[in-house]
C-alpha cells in the first residue's frame, strides 16, 4: 500500500498525544479532520488513515491513504519487531502495551530487579533519615 508521496510533510504544531499522534481540541486526530476537509470525503468509521510518508505527525492529506484496519495492520506488520534488543520474543505473554508502544515483559522484570538490588532502601519502603 505504500506509494508516492506528493510534497513535503505538514508537521502538526498543535497538541500531540503521548503516542505521537496529532489531536485537535475535540479529541479527533488532526490528520483525519484535515483529510476529510481537503479531500472532501469521509474516512469510513471502520477505516484508518495510513501515513504513506511514515511520519505520524504529518497532516498533509496527500500523504494519507484510507485503509481497512486489517490492511493497515498488514502494512505495518513487517515493521513490527518480533524480538526485543535482548532477544526475547515480543509476543504472547511476554508482550505488553503501554501508551501505544510494545514492551518486553522479561526485560521489564529484569530491569526492575536490578533497580531494587541497586537501591534496597527504596525497595524497602523508602526509609528516611531524620
Amino acid at each position: 500500500m505504500s506509494g508516492d508521496v506528493t510534497g513535503d510533510c505538514w508537521l502538526w504544531q498543535g497538541t500531540i498525544r503521548l503516542d505521537g499522534r496529532p489531536m485537535v481540541g475535540n479529541g479527533l486526530y488532526a490528520y483525519r479532520v484535515i483529510y476529510e476537509a481537503v479531500i472532501g470525503s469521509p474516512v469510513p468509521t471502520d477505516g484508518v488513515l495510513h501515513h504513506l510518508c511514515g511520519v505520524p505527525e504529518c497532516v498533509n492529506p496527500f500523504h494519507l491513504s484510507p485503509l481497512s484496519r486489517a490492511d493497515h495492520l498488514d502494512e505495518h506488520r513487517p515493521l513490527m519487531r518480533v524480538t526485543c534488543r535482548n532477544g526475547h520474543t515480543l509476543g504472547g505473554e511476554n508482550l505488553y502495551m503501554w501508551r501505544g508502544k510494545r514492551y518486553c515483559r522479561a526485560c521489564h522484570r529484569n530491569n526492575s530487579r536490578k533497580q531494587r538490588a541497586a537501591n534496597p532502601r527504596a525497595a524497602a519502603g523508602g526509609a528516611r533519615d531524620g
